[in-house]
């Protein structure tokens, strides 16, 4: 399911991200998916880039193997479950290291300090729906 245009997530909150992304350490990627909760997490932006509207942040602690962003898991899912629904929240864009940068290799459970990010899915509803219907929207 889509969430409701503009939805918010307000932070501690849980989410379950799944992917067939490279663990790390220069393995190979796993032969079943990896999947685990992430905590929603409300960002200071003093110490981690923030746009409510745009981007949903996670952590977890500890960060392990599955519930970490990994190389090749970019456009992979971030799902809530609200009364019962599986509802697409979020699609992987990559994780920030201490020093703010946003990373697309290696592995976020790497990097303990790591805050995770989702591109979020309510911002862009009207887009979505839009190539659904194979309209001409070209909205942003």
């Amino acid at each position: 399911c889509l969430p409701a245009r503009g939805l918010v997530n307000t932070g501690s909150e849980y989410a379950l991200t799944t992917g067939w992304g490279n663990k790390g350490g220069g393995r190979l990627s796993p032969r079943i998916r990896q999947m685990g909760w992430v905590r929603i997490v409300a960002t200071d932006p003093n110490l981690w880039p923030t746009n409510q509207t745009q981007v949903i942040y996670g952590h977890i602690t500890p960060l392990t193997v599955g519930t970490a962003i990994c190389d090749g898991d970019s456009g992979g899912p971030l799902v809530q479950y609200v009364s019962g629904r599986a509802v697409l929240i979020g699609v992987a864009m990559g994780w920030y290291n201490f020093n703010k940068s946003l990373y697309f290799s290696d592995c976020a459970a790497n990097y303990p300090h790591s805050v995770m990010g989702w591109t979020r899915v309510s911002r862009y509803i009207d887009w979505i729906i839009g190539v659904i219907n194979n309209d001409t929207y070209s909205g942003r």
